[in-house]
């Protein structure tokens, strides 16, 4: 017997070409691909105007970037609703949600664990998800002793030259007050593009005087050089447990008397944190060396003779900083561009050993199956969302 049918409307301005929009809408899918009772139907105004055409009408259960409008309508339709937009979350409405506190949390961590501490935050109060973000980074760093200064910019940047100069005058004037080493963590991708951009043109090194970090991973902007570190969120988990709750309420469950919080994958490593902050002017150095001849074969006393020091003197140095020795950073180095370069579709996987430094295929293949449990290819199908969420 066929299960009955369902028709679903989606209204999460699927025009967006950002991750929470467009992987959210992947997430549902998924669901309704492994649901084929599902039916889903792009309406941005389900429930509008009763005149409206059939094939807008009539749905058995919405997901939306919820407002109250709609809330309004579906509830005196009684249509099951589940929210996935955070800004909106509020007492009785289903909602699924990308973690906020988990964001700002994992993000302090990495940057922490790069040995940064000193840490600003840029924030936008007038966001509840951008300004829960940026209080659980403080919170995290401050547990953690580490020194973290909250700076808060203006939204609608993009559309109004006053508020444009005022957030350029509020970068600058950030970058003017830092010490070296610090590392900046703000939401949006474009705002920590900025940062590089204003920062190079202030002869701030990235990431050896500043790294720079954001939340949001738009491929687009990440990607250029020097690629920017970002938080990997599980926007598609967060349209699939989106669906999935649906149902439930369709099913005649209660709405749960608490969101469902989806927490990020981890964070997707890139240049502009792919270095350890230290003070100790020879292990920059020769952490420098490292990144640069990293496709090469790098041996201790190599590295020593070209920065004219003793091997000795080199690894006591290096290992007092940092806590670990060279050639295990060399490797934890090879590793982690070897997983940034497999999240780049284009890149041919055979290509990729070479580049980083492994002597073979092989070696990198061991190298992932130690330390992640999966082959290079597993990796990249995970990492491009091929994977199960």
């Amino acid at each position: 017997m066929m299960p009955e049918k369902r028709r679903i409307a989606i209204a999460i301005e699927i025009d967006q070409p950002y991750p929470h929009h467009q992987d959210t809408f992947h997430g549902i899918r998924r669901f309704a691909r492994e649901h084929p009772a599902w039916e889903c139907v792009i309406d941005e105004h389900p429930g509008y105007a009763p005149h409206r055409r059939p094939m807008t009408s009539g749905y058995d259960g919405v997901i939306a970037r919820v407002t109250p409008e709609l809330q309004r309508r579906m509830k005196n339709a009684g249509v099951p609703l589940v929210n996935v937009m955070y800004e909106y979350s509020r007492p009785g409405l289903a909602g699924v949600y990308a973690d906020p506190c988990q964001m700002g949390r994992i993000a302090a961590e990495h940057l922490i664990d790069r040995g940064f501490q000193r840490l600003v935050v840029l924030f936008n109060e007038v966001s509840q998800h951008a300004f829960r973000i940026a209080t659980n980074f403080k919170d995290a760093a401050e547990q953690a002793g580490v020194e973290c200064r909250m700076v808060e910019i203006k939204e609608g940047f993009y559309y109004d030259e006053s508020a444009w100069s005022r957030l350029e005058k509020t970068i600058l004037t950030t970058l003017g007050s830092i010490t070296p080493p610090t590392a900046i963590f703000v939401r949006a991708a474009e705002v920590a593009r900025l940062i590089v951009q204003y920062a190079e043109a202030m002869q701030i090194n990235v990431p050896t005087d500043l790294a720079v970090m954001s939340v949001h991973n738009i491929e687009s902007i990440v990607s250029i050089p020097p690629q920017i570190t970002s938080v990997d969120m599980n926007y598609e988990r967060v349209g699939y447990e989106a669906a999935a709750l649906l149902e439930r309420l369709i099913n005649g469950e209660a709405v749960p008397d608490s969101p469902t919080l989806i927490p990020p994958r981890g964070i997707a490593g890139r240049e502009t944190t792919d270095y350890f902050a230290v003070e100790d002017d020879l292990v920059g150095s020769t952490l420098r060396y490292i990144s640069k001849h990293l496709n090469g074969k790098l041996r201790v006393q190599d590295i020593a003779y070209d920065l004219n020091v003793s091997t000795r003197l080199l690894q006591i140095r290096f290992s007092k900083a940092l806590g670990v020795g060279i050639s295990a950073e060399i490797r934890r180095l090879r590793f982690e561009k070897a997983k940034r370069l497999l999240a780049e579709p284009d890149k041919p996987i055979g290509s990729i050993p070479k580049q980083v430094g492994f002597a073979t295929p092989y070696v990198m293949n061991q190298i992932f199956r130690r330390e992640l449990g999966m082959t290079p290819g597993a990796y990249r199908n995970q990492a491009l969302g091929k994977g199960k969420v």
